[in-house]
């Protein structure tokens, strides 16, 4: 039930991403606005979020974390092996936007 947000630039994202994850890349200039849409798609604050970049010394996903938790959401993890370590896994991936 949680929900996965990944933090990389829109790039990196089409090119692969956890499937069913939403793009809030960090360093894009959208990325507040993005942040504050979140509700209006019905991700609330209380909703346990998994916020993802690159893995090994990658802090996108820290940082985003951070803007988030100003933004009021609560319940942040941080995924720190990221997407190859997701990939590694088998786990299921899509590449391209999703709707």
């Amino acid at each position: 039930g949680a929900v996965f947000i990944d933090a990389r630039r829109s790039e990196a994202y089409k090119e692969g991403h956890i499937a069913g994850a939403r793009s809030i890349p960090v360093w894009e200039r959208d990325a507040d606005a993005r942040i504050a849409a979140l509700p209006g798609s019905k991700i609330q604050p209380d909703a346990v979020i998994v916020v993802y970049c690159s893995g090994g010394n990658c802090t996108d996903s820290e940082l985003l974390a951070q803007k988030m938790s100003l933004s009021g959401f609560r319940k942040l993890y941080v995924y720190r092996q990221g997407f190859p370590d997701w990939e590694s896994r088998r786990s299921p991936v899509e590449r391209g936007t999703t709707p």
